[in-house]
């Protein structure tokens, strides 16, 4: 007798309906399992958990690495008379990232007195050559929402830059592609490492001081930056201590020395929407320009420079409660690279904050 043949048709609805609970599954919290540790998204995680243990902190910084090594939030907390801080900078947020990170932020339940935003070179100029909104996406997949539809509708300029972005938001896979790789290459390590978040995140307590900033190497040690190149083979040779300071000294340099940098359009109405959207938060935004160490202008040209600093100007003026932080005069001493403070250049980076919102009384430092 002939087998019966199941219909097509249903093989095809069993498929679809297949593939459907998989996405359903990542929209799910469980999706945050394949998360590791050294996955971006890992940063959100950890700062999301803060929220979480701190609903009653009243100073919120917002930003990318910089504010993530820049602001130093235990020894803000530990001279601060009325307030206390949290840092939410995450490694290469750009400016959708940082609008999701405050919306998170209000989703737990905080309501700021102060707002710190501190913006780098990197938000105002665009790159060509990298995606900074499909990267924030990425980043942001465990907190993602149906309100980030209308969130990215704000975010991008035309209806196909849209279509582009929509897609993996709503198939959420796709965001996880990292992960799911590594899953399917090395499970074992992936799973280590996806337990080590776990054991992290358990054990980040409202008690217990958070992680910040303790690198004291200065970018001084590197000498000229421009000859850095041709010094490194003679300093691995000699196994120079710090020899992992230097690359990172050398890799940051050679990613921005001679890129073409211009300031926006499209970034400066980026940033005044984040601004607004800050300054429906809390009564007070203060806007941290980052300082860097850049002597030779080979990172940050003159030109573009000035054209960052009217472009502050103008929205401290044009948006009541914004205000600019206190310039900060800086030298090698104060960076563990060309942009990144070290632990000095950030415990000035914090006092001069502490001072700013309030007043005086705490100028002697951190």
């Amino acid at each position: 007798m002939a087998k019966r043949l199941v219909p097509g048709w249903i093989l095809n609805l069993a498929l679809a309906a297949a593939c459907v609970a998989a996405v359903a599954w990542f929209w799910s919290p469980a999706a945050t399992e394949l998360i590791s540790i050294d996955s971006g998204s890992a940063q959100v995680l950890f700062r999301k958990k803060l929220c979480e243990l701190h609903p009653k902190a009243n100073v919120l910084v917002f930003g990318n690495s910089l504010a993530g090594e820049g602001f130093l939030a235990n020894a803000f907390n530990k001279n601060a008379r009325e307030h206390f801080a949290l840092n939410l900078g995450v490694p290469s947020a750009h400016w959708f990232l940082l609008e999701r990170m405050a919306a998170m932020a209000h989703e737990q339940g905080l309501r700021p007195a102060v707002i710190v935003l501190m913006t780098a070179p990197e938000h105002f100029s665009e790159r060509r050559d990298f995606d900074f909104l499909a990267n924030d996406l990425a980043l942001a997949k465990p907190i993602l929402t149906l309100s980030d539809f209308e969130r990215l509708g704000g975010q991008v300029p035309t209806p196909l830059d849209y279509a582009n972005h929509a897609p993996p938001m709503l198939l959420r896979p796709m965001l996880y592609s990292g992960e799911l790789r590594s899953a399917m290459l090395s499970p074992a390590a992936h799973r280590r490492q996806t337990d080590a978040l776990r054991a992290s995140l358990a054990a980040v307590r409202a008690d217990e001081p958070m992680v910040e900033n303790g690198n004291p190497f200065t970018v001084c040690e590197a000498g000229p930056l421009g000859t850095l190149a041709e010094r490194m083979p003679a300093l691995r040779a000699s196994a120079t201590p710090n020899l992992g300071d230097y690359d990172r000294v050398l890799a940051g340099y050679n990613a921005r020395a001679g890129v073409p940098m211009a300031v926006d359009a499209r970034e400066l109405r980026r940033f005044r929407r984040v601004l607004r959207i800050l300054r429906a938060m809390a009564p007070r935004v203060i806007v941290a320009p980052a300082v860097y160490f850049d002597p030779d202008f080979t990172q940050y040209p003159a030109a573009f420079r000035a054209e960052m600093t009217r472009a502050h100007a103008a929205a401290a003026r044009e948006i009541p409660g914004v205000e600019l932080a206190p310039a900060l005069a800086t030298d090698c001493a104060d960076f563990m690279d060309t942009v990144h403070f070290n632990r000095k250049g950030a415990a000035r980076f914090t006092d001069s904050i502490l001072e700013a919102i309030e007043g005086t009384g705490h100028a002697d430092g951190l």
